[in-house]
């Protein structure tokens, strides 16, 4: 799709790869929205992560009676006194530093599968197995 001011074939072009719209297609004719599987945080920008830690995407909000509060991970706490949350490092053994890393494995997985999330919490490493839920 070409975005054009002067209805010419110039201005800015838009495209989507194959593979995310026989993903994406199927789900919208089946359920009439996307369903993706995840955890049920929000995250901290990326750039504000990385005032604090040189790996992995802090947790920000977590969605009280989600997977991630049922398997016990911490957001961040506001205020001057306030708890970083946790920060998530890896995914199943995969590299996580950024929301786009966490976002494109759990693209992988479908809701009801587990998947094994490596954190650190107060500077300790920890293992948390999550099962995903349908989120919107």
């Amino acid at each position: 799709m070409i975005v054009s001011p002067s209805g010419a074939f110039s201005g800015i072009g838009f495209a989507v790869p194959v593979d995310t719209i026989n993903e994406i297609v199927p789900q919208l004719i089946q359920h009439g929205k996307v369903i993706r599987a995840g955890i049920g945080v929000s995250l901290l920008p990326d750039s504000l992560a990385r005032r604090s830690v040189r790996h992995g995407v802090i947790i920000g909000k977590v969605m009280p009676g989600g997977p991630a509060d049922r398997a016990g991970l911490r957001g961040t706490t506001p205020g001057r006194s306030g708890q970083r949350g946790d920060v998530i490092t890896a995914l199943d053994g995969e590299s996580v530093d950024t929301g786009d890393d966490l976002f494109r494995l759990l693209g992988r997985h479908k809701a009801g599968e587990q998947v094994r999330l490596e954190i650190l919490r107060e500077g300790q490493s920890r293992e948390v197995i999550v099962r995903l839920e349908a989120v919107q």
